[in-house]
């Protein structure tokens, strides 16, 4: 049966009541967003009570984050703070979060002051996966150093397996104009040959960081002249002898090089007397012209920190005393007896006092006695790094540390860091115990024996240490596992003093 026309009537009643009650709650519910939007109108973030330059500064002090010396290891060929691809863009995070944010960041010129461009097959590149279009390299570079105003810059450009010659030529054009503004320069080709545009300009007055990478073809009559450089790497580039005639070498400090012979080692050694850090690779001699070796060794004082990589790079050691060295790497080496004896004369003759030591990658032919023989000539080292990544560890390592230690209270005396890293044949950790516990016997004889402090060792095969790292822990050091990278032990030397 069809409802009457008065239920009808009732139900439209009930209806618009219960619609006046929702308007009312809706009016109340808008009432009440009104005053709290008034509230966060009136509110004050910290950030916001900032001057402009005080923000300004916070902004630039991003782009120096984790910055680091150039050229910190060999390998590492892009310093670490233009290896992360968000890095240089930050200014464009900030400059897109609100009017007052872009003001202030379009006018810190220091915000604007590093950046690094890849030039890719594409020729194209994008800065965040969220953006419609690609950004190209050449836009990108003329966009940060317009807005870098006056203040020295930081430029990295690299070019990518595929990338075009063409391409790579524009981007050195683009910066070419801002020359006299380069504080720090850095070109790596993974593809190539590539040749320098005739345009490159010689003249950099303020350069300080200059770093060639890769297949860099350079025109016989270029010269770079630069006065005031202090960190220089060339790695594997071909190097015309006259091509940094120009450079002020007085105040370079930071070198990176190889496939040098010892001898255009030697001579750059000595055109740059204030130099604390080398890294080398030298080449093959057998294709060495011949010269008359010096009948005494060069000796250069200001060097900290020597890299010596692959066999060749030993010969300097015959040539060379370095009586300020403090840090030494010996890495990828295949040599057996020859590395003993040939750092026993170095340490001979330039009567150094090495306090931070790494032996990395020596060759399967280096038994645990020649290494252990290699450390015994290490009297004041205090902290020592050996790490084995491509072949496994010399058997019986750990157990040769202990014997030495129990025999000779002359091995490593001043240790007091001692890291070891790799794939391992060690099925335990027993022989490090001992070689602690052995030296703390040392020191209750009255020997004047360093306490060692800190163990850190990561192995590729996983140990069950919970043992040693509770024995360790009664001898009063304590055991890290799987932190080898955050070490830094062997390039704090310079800093120690």
């Amino acid at each position: 049966m069809k409802p009457s026309t008065a239920a009808l009537r009732a139900r439209i009643a009930d209806i618009d009541a219960r619609i006046t009650l929702l308007a009312n709650q809706i009016a109340g519910l808008e009432a009440e967003k009104t005053r709290v939007k008034q509230d966060l109108y009136q509110v004050t973030y910290p950030v916001l009570s900032l001057p402009d330059d005080i923000i300004g500064e916070i902004f630039a002090h991003l782009v120096d984050t984790d910055a680091e010396s150039p050229f910190p290891t060999p390998g590492s060929r892009i310093p670490r703070d233009l290896r992360d691809p968000r890095s240089p863009y930050y200014a464009l995070t900030l400059a897109a979060v609100c009017a007052r944010w872009r003001a202030i960041s379009l006018s810190t010129s220091k915000l604007w002051r590093r950046i690094q461009v890849e030039c890719r097959s594409s020729d194209a590149m994008k800065i965040r996966s969220e953006e419609p279009g690609p950004i190209r390299p050449i836009a990108l570079l003329e966009l940060w150093l317009s807005r870098s105003g006056i203040v020295p810059v930081d430029i990295c450009i690299i070019a990518r397996q595929g990338s075009s010659e063409e391409l790579f030529h524009k981007a050195l054009l683009a910066i070419s104009p801002f020359a006299q503004r380069w504080h720090r320069v850095d070109l790596c080709v993974e593809g190539g040959p590539f040749e320098l545009p005739y345009e490159f300009p010689t003249n950099l007055d303020e350069l300080r960081y200059l770093s060639l990478q890769g297949s860099i073809q350079w025109t016989q009559s270029t010269t770079i002249v630069s006065p005031q450089v202090h960190a220089l790497s060339i790695v594997h580039c071909p190097f015309p002898s006259g091509l940094f005639s120009g450079f002020n070498l007085t105040t370079l400090k930071i070198l990176e090089i190889d496939w040098l012979f010892t001898s255009d080692i030697l001579r750059f050694l000595e055109r740059a007397p204030a130099l604390q850090s080398l890294y080398i690779e030298v080449a093959d001699p057998v294709n060495e012209p011949p010269e008359v070796a010096p009948a005494i060794p060069a000796i250069f004082p200001s060097l900290q920190t020597l890299v010596c990589k692959y066999d060749f790079s030993l010969n300097l050691m015959r040539f060379a005393t370095f009586p300020g060295l403090r840090s030494l790497a010996i890495w990828d080496l295949d040599l057996t007896r020859p590395l003993v004896d040939c750092v026993r004369t170095f340490m001979t003759s330039s009567k150094c006092r090495i306090t931070h030591l790494h032996l990395r990658n020596l060759g399967p032919q280096v038994s645990s006695g020649i290494l252990i023989s290699t450390l015994v000539l290490f009297s004041h080292v205090t902290h020592l790094i050996i790490e084995h990544k491509a072949d496994p560890w010399p058997r019986g390592t750990l157990v040769g540390l202990a014997s030495n230690a129990f025999n000779d209270e002359d091995f490593l005396p001043a240790l007091e860091c001692l890291a070891l890293g790799g794939p391992s044949r060690e099925a335990t950790l027993e022989g490090l115990v001992d070689f602690v516990r052995f030296r703390a016997e040392k020191i209750r004889e009255g020997y004047d024996i360093t306490e060692l402090r800190e163990v850190f060792v990561q192995f590729a095969t996983q140990l069950g240490v919970q043992g040693e790292t509770a024995e360790l822990a009664k001898l009063g050091v304590q055991l890290r596992v799987g932190e080898l990278k955050k070490t830094g032990m062997l390039w704090s030397a310079a800093a120690d003093g």
